[in-house]
């Protein structure tokens, strides 16, 4: 098995090959690959002489706030899997050897590539023809095999070969699923055991669906129900649609085939501590031991005792004659201790119900974000300055003369947002 990292390499190859009479079948993946992507080239072994994978995570189809630095990778697995299915080339170049850096072209279908996942990923489909563009044409295949676990970048892929004559045929693949019937994808390994859960709703609700639009030949209801089913599941849908093959848009008596596509949003969101750490040392911080915390519970637990005891303190110890000037002082006092009883009464509550009604045996999990950022704050956390004065911000906010810029974030994939505050300086 072959490693290529250049374009020049690959495209020699592939030329001296086809001159050679062999064939050839691309299988293109983004890596991390699983038995989906396997299948794939076990098609394309039955079909041509040689087979090229190329390994390639493509930036040009990632939108600003996706995943593309997250996203998996194990190259080592990858040759390994490869090899074992009889690959014979592998094309695996860094982002600088597939794209100059002053590339400005780009292929771009317009029409099946505009619903579905075009409309809230309107990068997307054009960073997948222009990479596979530039596959084709350094990889000279004769055959090009897809899964149609994103059948609308079938359709796309194919529209492409047709329209600007690529010598290629597109050999759709059987979408592959795990046994719990989840489909197989390399960004499966974001998910927690809860969201995968909720994450197989997708595929019953589209079965639910399928059945229903056979049986009564009513698309909106079979439709509505499955977006209800999706949510109740816990899931956000983004689109559950039925299409026409051929021309992405609503079936008509004309059409031949259509497509019953979802996408839904099926991890927990949250609010996130972004940053990092600001030197090595803080790189290396831990969170403090219980030794050093006891001291700060204990001086709590010593200022809770004063502020309830203090009241009976004063009666206790004054001189009786300076008993009557004190009484607003204690009736003070008592106000303070009856209102720390409150909150010490009411945060034991809580802690009594956290334990007592929460689901016991129950496995709360917590994982990495699906982007940047932390899963939760901890010692090696970066806090700003401005963190930390905020409160005094907002108590002096008009004499501070605060300036806010918002930007807010839009969309299912939403653009840069931002949020800017400026401070004045007064006296």
């Amino acid at each position: 098995m072959q490693i290529f990292k250049t374009r020049r390499e690959l495209q020699q190859f592939a030329l001296g090959a086809k001159r050679s009479g062999k064939s050839i079948a691309l299988v293109p993946t983004m890596g991390f690959l699983h038995e989906g992507h396997t299948s794939l080239m076990d098609i394309a072994r039955s079909k041509a002489d040689i087979v090229i994978v190329s390994i390639f995570v493509n930036p040009k189809q990632f939108a600003p706030t996706e995943d593309f630095d997250r996203y998996p990778r194990d190259f080592e697995g990858d040759l390994a899997k490869c090899e074992a299915h009889g690959v014979d080339v592998i094309f695996a170049p860094e982002i600088s050897d597939m794209y100059d850096g002053n590339s400005s072209t780009w292929v771009e279908e317009t029409i099946l590539s505009q619903p579905l996942c075009g409309a809230s990923r309107p990068t997307f489909y054009r960073g997948v023809t222009t990479v596979v563009a530039k596959l084709f044409l350094l990889a000279q295949p004769d055959y090009a095999v897809f899964g149609l676990k994103d059948a609308q970048q079938c359709f796309v892929i194919q529209r492409m070969v047709r329209d600007l004559d690529f010598p290629v045929e597109i050999i759709p693949a059987p979408l592959v699923r795990d046994t719990d019937g989840l489909a197989l994808s390399s960004r499966n390994r974001y998910l927690s055991d809860d969201e995968r859960n909720r994450a197989l709703s997708i595929h019953q609700s589209l079965l639910k669906a399928k059945e229903r639009i056979i049986r009564e030949k009513s698309f909106d209801d079979a439709i509505a129900e499955a977006v209800a089913s999706v949510t109740a599941a816990g899931g956000r849908v983004d689109y559950i649609e039925i299409l026409d093959c051929d021309t992405m848009t609503v079936p008509t008596e004309g059409t031949r085939r259509v497509i019953l596509a979802a996408a839904a949003f099926c991890k927990v969101s949250g609010a996130v501590f972004l940053g990092e750490p600001r030197s090595e040392k803080a790189a290396n911080a831990v969170e403090v031991p219980l030794s050093m915390r006891l001291p700060v519970i204990g001086l709590f637990l010593l200022g809770c005792a004063v502020t309830v005891l203090a009241p009976a303190a004063v009666r206790m110890f004054a001189p009786q004659e300076w008993l009557p000037e004190l009484y607003p002082v204690i009736r003070s006092l008592r106000m303070v201790a009856m209102f720390s009883v409150a909150v010490t009464g009411l945060f034991v509550l809580l802690l009594l119900a956290k334990y007592l009604l929460l689901p016991r045996g129950k496995q709360i999990r917590s994982s990495c974000t699906w982007d940047c950022g932390f899963s939760k704050p901890d010692a090696r956390m970066e806090y700003t300055g401005s963190a930390f004065i905020q409160p005094l911000v907002v108590f002096f906010g008009k004499l501070a003369g605060v300036r806010r810029t918002i930007v807010s974030p839009e969309g299912s994939f939403p653009g840069e947002s931002s949020f800017e505050e400026k401070t004045g300086e007064p006296g």
